[in-house]
């Protein structure tokens, strides 16, 4: 019994977040601005597998939410 009002008092006690996926080319442009402030080494192809990658991970972690 003890552990079930611990769990509500932390349950009562945080927020849910709910994200969006920014637009790509939002995205583009942050590791765009990434990749030249840190002075890294990235293709064009790779920062576009990189952003189809993420948009295709969240759109699955934002169905499991549902």
């Amino acid at each position: 019994m003890a552990v079930n009002h611990a769990n509500f008092k932390i349950t009562s006690r945080t927020a849910k977040f709910r994200f969006r996926l920014l637009p790509k080319e939002i995205q583009y442009n942050q590791i765009r601005h990434i990749r030249e402030a840190e002075n890294v080494q990235i293709s064009e192809n790779a920062v576009e597998e990189l952003i189809s990658g993420l948009n295709c991970q969240s759109f699955q972690l934002n169905e499991n939410i549902k």
